[in-house]
């Protein structure tokens, strides 16, 4: 059933992209916002900071100025005293004078919390010790001055009081050093304050720019961003469009009382021209819902009941009707969709009368199935049955192949032999005695004469004395070539004879040596092997004897060292060499013939037993898969290892003891 959503995951993406644009625009904004705030404050602070250290660095001159204040004035109390004769003035004078002295200590008790707030100053803290200790010391003065006008003693008095002069001096030079060095970090610091205003402003200046120009840019992304957006949304609708007019589906959609849309196979589905027409009718006659023919007296109870049954995704089959009367079978699928948040049907229609047909033509063709897979499987039971014979067959041609091959190789031995026999006789020396008879024979009456004057005879016995020696060698040639075809006469016999050993019928359960077999097997091989320059290396740990089907070993064997060939003609090493082994571990033997050949892909090593998987070209594709088939009917199993291609193989045979 074609699912058509109005709202599709391609226009969810749209939406969501439009979301994410308009969340990245506010993100950004509060970003921008951020950055300004976090700017401002530092820049702010800086300021501030500046601000709090000339205050302070104005209140410690004021200080200063408090305490140059407080000393002129205890100085004048200080005269003006000594000035009266006044009893009253003089008290008056002297409480003045006491509360100056407490003014100056207060004043100087600030600046020193001020400067000790601020953390150690050297020179400040150098300015308040000996200010303090010539302020000790007038003080002293200033008490005896006290003292001796009160006794009366002018004269004294007015002695102290030019000493007094003397340590006033000092501190009031000690406060007008303290109020220039202040002096000049007040307008350190209000140059650095106006420094700090004017690098505030120049930051809040190209931050605003900055944020006017990612602002700018920004916008004009989003707009882009939504402009394209809005490039999607309409190609979705043209695609969405498309995709419900291409639709072989009716495709409608209910409000609660009536169709408010459908595609084109909709309306011809039901015959009809336009929505207009399928409602005037309704649903509730096209469904056969009920007996009414328009939209008169139909209370549309088809589409509520759907609008009932779609609080979750439904399909079901229904029968439906076109104007004409004829009905057709339908699969329905029911989808909830929202908009605007109003509730709506979508409901697809798909006419299912050519599926219903074939569904009966299948259920009549079941009707023989049954009888059929038996026929079948009976079929391929007998098939399988020929390929194991061919199997088991292709086996033996491989052993018979092998045993002809050497008996061929022979052959060519005898042939040679023989030809070399034919050849010798044919250019023996017996022309040659024929004609040293007829000469003898001519020259009987006088043979002394003519072996002792003729020139001819002359050199009879000595042509008589090579001749022997070359018929001799002849023969001895002849001896060692007719030795040699014996020799192979013979070993045409032995072949023979091993290949008549494993001719019988399987199934037979011989006890024989483990060697015995593999070299059986090697023999049938070692012609092919030594053709092709192919070193075989054998090494037996263990010879036990086995109870075992020699037929099925033999094959097994002949077609392991058979590959073993074929893989190192096929690789690339110069010394081509197969390794066989045989080894003994507790109730089982394990042959092993491992090669430096051409190697086994390692997506092929799981495959390689299967019925028909060849890689080499004149393969047949089931002589392993036989043999794993044969060592598993031996109680054992097959096995191969290979690193990879051009890093050779090893294939191991494991049967019981």
């Amino acid at each position: 059933m074609l699912y058509i959503p109005l709202i599709n995951p391609k226009r969810l993406s749209i939406a969501r992209n439009i979301r994410l644009t308009l969340a990245a625009g506010l993100l950004m904004s509060c970003v921008l916002v951020t950055v300004i705030g976090l700017t401002s404050w530092y820049a702010l602070k800086s300021l501030n900071e500046k601000l709090e250290n000339m205050v302070t660095s104005q209140v410690k001159t004021a200080y200063i100025y408090d305490m140059r204040i407080a000393a002129r004035e205890r100085n004048l109390h200080i005269m003006k005293m000594l000035a009266s004769n006044d009893i009253f003035v003089i008290d008056d004078e002297w409480m003045g004078f006491r509360n100056e002295g407490t003014k100056f200590l207060i004043a100087r008790e600030a600046y020193k919390k001020q400067v000790l707030n601020e953390g150690e100053n050297n020179n400040e803290i150098k300015f308040l010790s000996e200010q303090r200790e010539l302020s000790k010391k007038a003080v002293a003065l200033q008490y005896e001055m006290h003292q001796m006008k009160m006794d009366g003693n002018i004269d004294g008095a007015m002695k102290k009081l030019n000493e007094h002069f003397v340590y006033q001096v000092g501190v009031f030079s000690l406060l007008d050093n303290m109020l220039i060095s202040q002096k000049s970090i007040n307008s350190l610091n209000v140059e650095e304050t106006r420094s700090s205003q004017e690098a505030a402003v120049k930051k809040v200046v190209l931050l605003s720019s900055v944020v006017v120009i990612v602002i700018f840019f920004m916008t004009s992304y989003m707009i882009k961003r939504l402009s394209q957006q809005a490039v999607d949304i309409e190609n979705e609708s043209m695609k969405f469009k498309a995709l419900i007019e291409g639709s072989m589906d009716a495709v409608l959609v209910l409000e609660m009382h009536n169709v408010i849309d459908g595609n084109v196979n909709a309306l011809s589905m039901f015959g009809v021209s336009s929505l207009k027409e399928l409602n005037r009718v309704g649903l509730d006659y096209y469904s056969k819902f009920s007996d009414v023919k328009s939209s008169d007296d139909s209370d549309e109870i088809f589409s509520a009941i759907n609008h009932v049954l779609v609080d979750v995704k439904r399909r079901y089959q229904w029968e439906f009707v076109n104007d004409k009367g004829k009905g057709f079978p339908a699969d329905v699928e029911l989808t909830g969709i929202e908009l605007e948040g109003n509730k709506y049907v979508q409901m697809v229609i798909r006419d299912v009368t050519e599926r219903e047909k074939n569904q009966q033509e299948l259920l009549e063709a079941n009707n023989n199935l049954e009888q059929k897979v038996l026929d079948r499987t009976s079929e391929l039971n007998e098939l399988n049955k020929k390929m194991v014979d061919i199997a088991r067959s292709a086996g033996m041609a491989e052993v018979a192949s092998g045993v002809l091959h050497n008996v061929g190789n022979v052959l060519n031995s005898v042939n040679v032999s023989t030809a070399l026999l034919k050849d010798q006789i044919k250019v023996g020396r017996l022309d040659n005695i024929e004609k040293l008879a007829t000469m003898l024979s001519e020259n009987r009456d006088n043979l002394a004469e003519f072996l002792e004057n003729d020139e001819k005879g002359k050199l009879i016995i000595e042509y008589i004395e090579q001749l022997s020696e070359h018929v001799k060698q002849d023969k001895e040639n002849q001896l060692e070539e007719i030795e040699t075809l014996a020799g192979n006469v013979d070993h045409i016999k032995s072949i023979i004879s091993m290949q008549q050993t494993y001719s019988g019928k399987m199934g037979v359960i011989d006890k024989v040596k483990a060697s015995t077999v593999l070299e059986d097997a090697i023999n049938i091989n070692i012609s092919s092997l030594k053709k092709h320059g192919v070193n075989l290396v054998r090494s037996y740990e263990n010879d036990p004897v086995v109870l075992v089907d020699k037929h099925k070993l033999i094959q097994i064997l002949v077609n392991l060292i058979s590959n073993a060939k074929y893989a190192v003609l096929n690789g690339k090493q110069v010394s081509k060499i197969i390794v066989v082994k045989i080894v003994r571990k507790k109730d089982e033997v394990v042959y092993s013939v491992e090669d430096n050949g051409i190697g086994i892909e390692e997506k092929d090593v799981a495959r390689i037993f299967e019925f028909g998987f060849k890689k080499r070209i004149g393969g047949h594709g089931y002589g392993l898969h036989h043999s794993a088939l044969m060592a598993k009917e031996l109680g054992g199993l097959i096995s191969v290892e290979s690193k990879g291609l051009g890093e050779g193989a090893i294939f191991t045979l494991t049967i019981p003891v």
